[in-house]
């Protein structure tokens, strides 16, 4: 379980991974971090997120849980989200 994630949570669970250099790992970090205050942390349904980066600084991987799979389907189809 992830820290900002509920461990009793039942919804749509999304884990992604990114494979990166260490040179880039923090600028991957800043976008996520910036996507999850603008966009995603508005969008109904959303209930938490976290990102972890690998000792290596060559892997991130983001959790994120929504109370439904709709709800994230359409937090996909915003357009904020196709930038």
């Amino acid at each position: 379980p992830m820290p900002a994630i509920r461990k009793d949570f039942d919804g749509q669970t999304v884990m992604t991974t990114f494979e990166t250099t260490p040179a880039t790992c923090f600028d991957l970090l800043d976008a996520l971090e910036a996507a999850f205050a603008e966009c995603i942390s508005r969008q109904p349904g959303f209930v938490g997120a976290a990102l972890h980066v690998n000792d290596a600084r060559t892997r991130v991987v983001n959790y994120s849980q929504w109370a439904w799979r709709e709800d994230y389907q359409a937090m996909l189809r915003t357009p904020e989200m196709r930038e």
